[in-house]
């Protein structure tokens, strides 16, 4: 802490609520863009791979590094503690609700995931930076308060992808991933005389998005395996370095008739499809090759009446659909639920059920390896190896204690440059990150949803962003008079209270999107869990300003 001056409560309003019209007026950036197809969802969906494999790394490297010592030790176990407790306290919110509100079935799963996990990321650390440059924190706590924020992204990421918590919103989608109705064929309507110089092979399984690296892999799958599915959720939201190709040029196997496949030949795409086009999906298709046909239509009109100036509002607003169109895997798994009769045949919890334990158990610590040596997580790992090693961390961050070591002409470490390139880039993720999430929230459209569900709605709302702070603020002082948080480490104190009073993750929409069929014309799953969203963001102003508030005045007692 800066400075050891009293706050009065009107001080201490005003430091709760303007970080709080920062994340709103960066959101709200990201919100108009999406409005205006700057930032579309092919857009978006790149932005976080970068955001995710490239700004975050950076961010935790030159925080962490910069920050955290051994003594620190103890403080990020409790970081990792806490961050349990809450996804166990929201297990059980989802569990109680399931039971007892009216929430369809269709979305149990979905209300479990929305219980379980926040968005522990973006929030606490633009409230963190926000605060870290006014007179109650100094920069070199705001740093730290990232570092600690970062903790709670890994578990974040190891609970939902390593642990394999997504399949519960796969177990929402039992039902509707049947083969009944792939025996359909892509027919006349998709190429239509508008869209005659569209070839599309009739049993080609195109997925939006994802990375064709040679023909072969366009091929469908020979079986349906939770694994598989885990690797494309995994590679999308947890961090892959894959680069994303749309279909451009793209080889495809074909035969020289349309309605066979051979194993030879190929076809040169003149165009870009980024929907899900396969045998049961052809409504997205239609959706998609519709909207790029008004494009070329507009852009046409455009460069006669404005010298050749193309601007993405001649395209159709992109909205949920689109988000479907682009992340859909539901056709694939129904091909592949086909070729594997017997075990489709099967509920999904059957399925795991029956499989051996040690094969699962030497599954589920592969994905833990495989997630811990993507750029969030390893860029975790190794800074804190690091911070613990004294002489390796005073090659990048000069350390009073170590003097000895060869510095720099600049009289700065030898290494320390690496540290000003990774704050120089890691500075970017906040921004970025919230105008993702308001891009998101533009897309949010909310259906027909079960009657009464606005109960499930209401209390949820109120256990994430009321009851749940409310815990949080106990066990914090307990853990201060038990000596696990040192009374003067405020910002390990303010970002364990903080994080426990954000919304829940906008990720599961991209996460519910890929389970989602194009084909379905309504999305139960997606408009609960887009009520959810935009009920939490609508109270977060008034709850996460009164949480600050009291924060700062009666826990860290500023």
């Amino acid at each position: 802490m800066s400075s050891s001056t009293s706050l009065s409560i009107g001080a201490a309003i005003y430091i709760a609520v303007k970080p709080i019209i920062k994340i709103f007026l960066n959101a709200s950036l990201g919100y108009m863009l999406a409005k205006h197809n700057l930032f579309t969802v092919e857009f978006c969906k790149n932005m976080s791979i970068i955001i995710i494999n490239y700004f975050t790394p950076c961010l935790v490297f030159s925080r962490v590094v910069s920050t955290i010592d051994s003594s620190d030790l103890k403080t990020i176990g409790v970081v990792i503690l806490m961050a349990v407790l809450y996804q166990f306290f929201g297990l059980v919110v989802g569990l109680v609700l399931n039971h007892t509100t009216p929430v369809p079935r269709a979305w149990r799963g979905g209300m479990l995931i929305m219980g379980i996990f926040n968005n522990a990321a973006d929030l606490p650390v633009a409230y963190v930076t926000t605060l870290a440059n006014g007179s109650q924190f100094s920069a070199n706590d705001g740093a730290k308060g990232t570092s600690y924020a970062m903790v709670f992204t890994l578990v974040f990421v190891i609970t939902m992808f390593s642990f394999g918590a997504f399949q519960l919103i796969e177990r929402d989608f039992e039902g509707q991933l049947n083969p009944q109705d792939d025996e359909k064929i892509i027919e006349g309507d998709v190429n239509t005389k508008e869209n005659a110089d569209l070839p599309i092979p009739n049993d080609i399984n195109l997925v939006s998005s994802t990375v064709i690296s040679n023909p072969k892999a366009v091929a469908p799958s020979t079986g349906f395996d939770v694994d598989s599915v885990h690797s494309f959720l995994d590679s999308q939201y947890s961090g892959d370095l894959s680069p994303v190709r749309s279909f451009d040029s793209e080889v495809l196997p074909h035969s020289k008739n349309q309605g066979q496949n051979t194993s030879s030949g190929s076809v040169l795409r003149p165009c870009t499809i980024t929907a899900t086009a396969t045998s049961a999906g052809t409504i997205g298709l239609r959706r998609s090759l519709s909207r790029r046909k008004h494009a070329k239509e507009k852009s046409d009109i455009g460069d006669s009446e404005y010298d050749g100036f193309y601007n993405n509002e001649d395209l159709l607003d992109e909205t949920i659909d689109d988000v479907i169109d682009t992340y859909s895997r539901a056709p694939a798994l129904k091909r592949n639920d086909i070729q594997q009769q017997d075990v489709s045949s099967m509920p999904l919890s059957t399925r795991i059920s029956v499989r051996p334990f040690y094969p699962r158990l030497l599954r589920i610590l592969k994905r833990v390896l495989i997630n811990c040596l993507r750029p969030p997580s390893s860029s975790l790992i190794i800074s804190i190896i690091i911070c613990m090693v004294k002489p390796l961390r005073s090659l990048f961050f000069l350390d009073a204690a170590n003097t000895t070591f060869h510095r720099a002409p600049d009289g700065q470490p030898v290494l320390h440059f690496l540290m000003d390139f990774t704050m120089f880039v890691g500075n970017a993720t906040v921004p970025c990150g919230l105008c993702m999430l308001g891009a998101t929230m533009a897309r949010l459209k909310i259906g027909t949803l079960p009657q009464g569900f606005w109960k499930s709605v209401l209390v949820m709302t109120v256990a994430k962003l009321v009851v749940l702070p409310i815990i949080a603020v106990a066990l914090v002082t307990q853990l201060i008079k038990a000596g696990w948080i040192a009374a003067d480490n405020y910002m390990a104190i303010f970002v364990l209270v903080i994080t426990a009073g954000t919304p829940g993750a906008t990720s599961q929409i991209y996460i519910t999107a890929t389970y989602t069929s194009p084909d379905d014309p309504e999305h139960l799953a997606l408009d609960c869990c887009s009520a959810m969203l935009v009920a939490q963001y609508v109270v977060l102003f008034l709850s996460l300003s009164v949480l600050v508030t009291y924060t700062l005045k009666c826990v860290v007692n500023f």
